[in-house]
């Protein structure tokens, strides 16, 4: 292909500058009003940002000045609970060491010794391990008796013939 010039009359190059010149006027006056918009919300900010910064001091200089005094501690239940509390423990020692002093002046216990399958607790747990150990030697007592005595028949009937 030949690069070949285009041919425009001048009606149409006329409408066409027309049309960009309206359109280059629009969006100029767009952009001049966006500025404007801009710059409005630019003085807004601006206006919040120094006012949160005087709120900002403002906070600090009370929170520096603030000061918080507590009352005194009444601390009369405390000491009464632990004066109640030191009474009944040397009240109690003082029969704790009686009873260990009889105790000591009784001399030792004999000891009894006796053979228990359970325990004073008797739990269930250990009545149902107990009587199972029992039950499986039962029944394996039983088993070994019936098979020697098996054998030992079997064995008189061929020895007498």
């Amino acid at each position: 292909m030949k690069n070949e010039a285009t041919v425009i009359d001048e009606v149409t190059m006329t409408d066409m500058l027309k049309n960009i010149f309206e359109h280059e006027e629009k969006m100029q006056k767009y952009m001049e009003t966006q500025a404007v918009a801009i710059k409005e919300k630019d003085t807004v900010i601006e206006r919040l940002l120094t006012e949160s910064k005087k709120q900002k001091e403002e906070f600090a200089t009370k929170l520096a000045n603030m000061k918080v005094t507590a009352p005194a501690p009444d601390l009369s239940v405390v000491k009464e609970a632990i004066t109640a509390g030191l009474a009944g423990i040397t009240k109690n020692m003082a029969t704790d060491f009686v009873a260990i002093r009889e105790m000591i002046n009784r001399g030792p216990a004999p000891i009894t010794r006796k053979l228990q399958l359970f325990t004073d607790a008797k739990t269930p747990e250990q009545y149902k391990a107990v009587l199972s150990w029992i039950v499986f030697g039962l029944i394996g007592l039983v088993t070994s008796v019936g098979t020697i005595m098996l054998i030992w028949h079997y064995m008189n009937l061929t020895h007498v013939r």
